[in-house]
């Protein structure tokens, strides 16, 4: 995702510079406190790409407007995918047996990236 929007910066003329960004939290008190906080962190993305969506129009950016559509579609799967696990995760609660199941399930499927 990166790269795409590094190459859209360096194909509109400008040159793309990247700050450094906060490590996230890697410890967790449950599976479930991950995927929330994950969610959490979606929606702040999210928000990000809304506000930049905001200048394009603003300045009748077409082509940004256009490209950052992209993302937010993106994002909307994405976070859409997070709240599916949550509602999954919420319901099994303590049942290992039935969290095996659904991270036997997970480990299964198979993922394209673009």
């Amino acid at each position: 995702m990166v790269k795409k929007i590094y190459d859209y910066i360096n194909d509109r003329g400008e040159h793309a510079v990247f700050d450094t960004i906060e490590a996230p939290k890697v410890e967790f008190s449950s599976i479930l406190e991950t995927f929330k906080d994950s969610l959490a962190q979606e929606q702040d993305v999210t928000k990000r790409f809304y506000n930049l969506s905001e200048l394009a129009h603003k300045d009748k950016d077409y082509a940004t407007i256009s490209f950052l559509n992209w993302f937010l579609d993106e994002q909307v799967e994405e976070e859409s995918t997070f709240e599916t696990h949550i509602d999954y995760l919420t319901r099994i609660g303590d049942d290992c047996n039935t969290l095996y199941l659904y991270e036997k399930e997970l480990a299964s499927r198979s993922f394209n990236e673009e």
